[in-house]
């Protein structure tokens, strides 16, 4: 019998600005530092580390996110720019946009907004 190596599976919602996580076949579930909500302290934070195999499932989402953007009809991305341009102070303050910018800071604009095979 052949063993094979297994991904591990992440459980989330999130819930605004805040993501409750669950995680199964972590192969260093220590790796996950500063992540940990106090219950009397009602804090997180200093140091946060997360395992390499989290940060890779959060590429994965963007690039999925980016090809579905990809697959919209032209008509369907006209009326998001209509909306964006109709109000740009609005899309600006968006979340939206605001996790954008972080992906952008995260993962680079190449892996956020790559380019298409004429270089688009």
């Amino acid at each position: 019998m052949e063993l094979r190596e297994t991904r591990p599976t992440f459980i989330y919602t999130k819930m605004g600005k805040i993501m409750l996580l669950g995680f199964l076949g972590i192969k260093h579930p220590r790796a996950w530092l500063g992540t940990q909500i106090h219950v009397k302290h009602g804090s997180i934070g200093g140091n946060v580390s997360v395992p390499d195999e989290f940060f890779d499932h959060l590429k994965e989402r963007a690039r999925i996110m980016h090809t579905e953007y990809n697959a919209m009809s032209e008509k369907q991305k006209a009326v998001i720019l209509k909306t964006v341009h109709r109000d740009p102070d609005r899309a600006a303050s968006s979340e939206t946009f605001e996790m954008m910018q972080r992906d952008v800071g995260m993962f680079g604009e190449d892996a956020v907004f790559p380019k298409d095979e004429e270089g688009q």
